[in-house]
C-alpha cells in the first residue's frame, strides 16, 4: 500500500498542481510507504477551544496526512507530564487529563480528516453556576452567581482582553488566557510527534544554561 502525502492546491486556471520541492524520501512503516513532495510550512494547523473552568476542552488540528499510527496511550503520557513539577494552585490536584479523540483517528490510525480532540475539566462541577452557557432566567428565581474579575492581573492578559472586547468584567479573558488551556496544545503536540516518529524523529528538551553556568558534555565526563 502506498500514501502519498502530496498538498495540492487550486490554480486560477481552475487546474489542481502538486505542490514542488523535496524534503524527504520514502518510508515504510506499519506496512506502508509514506512519500512527501513537500512539507509546506503550514501544512499543520491547530485551534483550541474551551474556557479554563468550562466544561471541556476541545482543539482540532488539520494536515496530518492518513495512515500515521496514533497512541492515545501517548498522547496521555505527554498530558500526565505536562503536570508533574511544581504549580501555583490545587488545579493539578483536581484534574487528570486522558484525551478523547472524537474525529480523524480510526483504528489506531489516521484518516486524512481533521482530527477532534476533547479533554474533559472535573473542576466544571464546582463552576456550573458561575459559568452557565445562557443567561439565568429572571421570573424563574435563579441567582446570579458569576466570578467577576475586576482587578487585572500584572503581566497577564486580562486589562489588555477587557480593553479589546469591551468587558467591564475580566473573568472571560482570564478563561482563556489560562495555563488551562495548555492542555490541548499539549495533546496536538503529541499527535504531531506522532507523525515525526514515523521518520524517525523525536522531541527532547534539557536545560543546558542558569546564568553563568553552562553544561557540556566535556565537564560531565562525556564523550
Amino acid at each position: 500500500m502506498e500514501v502519498f502525502g502530496r498538498v495540492n492546491r487550486l490554480t486560477n486556471a481552475g487546474r489542481t498542481r502538486s505542490a514542488a520541492g523535496l524534503l524527504a524520501g520514502s518510508l515504510r512503516a506499519s506496512g506502508a510507504i509514506f512519500r512527501y513532495d513537500k512539507f509546506p510550512p503550514n501544512m499543520l494547523r491547530f485551534e483550541t477551544a474551551g474556557e479554563s473552568h468550562g466544561e471541556c476542552l476541545v482543539a482540532t488540528l488539520t494536515g496530518l496526512p492518513a495512515g500515521v499510527p496514533v497512541s492515545l496511550e501517548a498522547v496521555n503520557r505527554d498530558l500526565w507530564r505536562r503536570q508533574q513539577g511544581y504549580g501555583r494552585g490545587g488545579r493539578m490536584k483536581i484534574e487528570t487529563d486522558r484525551a478523547e479523540i472524537v474525529a480523524g483517528v480510526r483504528h489506531s490510525k489516521t484518516i486524512g480528516s481533521p482530527i477532534a480532540v476533547i479533554l474533559q475539566n472535573k473542576d466544571w462541577k464546582n463552576w456550573t453556576e458561575a459559568l452557565p452557557v445562557e443567561e439565568p432566567v429572571e421570573d424563574s428565581g435563579a441567582v446570579d452567581k458569576r466570578k467577576p474579575v475586576t482587578r487585572p492581573r500584572p503581566g497577564h492578559a486580562d486589562l489588555a482582553g477587557a480593553i479589546k472586547y469591551n468587558f467591564h468584567d475580566a473573568r472571560y479573558i482570564l478563561e482563556r488566557a489560562s495555563a488551562r488551556e495548555t492542555t490541548a496544545r499539549v495533546a496536538v503536540g503529541a499527535l504531531a510527534k506522532a507523525l515525526l516518529r514515523e521518520f524517525g524523529i523525536g522531541v527532547l528538551s534539557h536545560v543546558i544554561a542558569v546564568g553563568p553556568w553552562c553544561w557540556s558534555a566535556r565537564q560531565a565526563g562525556m564523550n
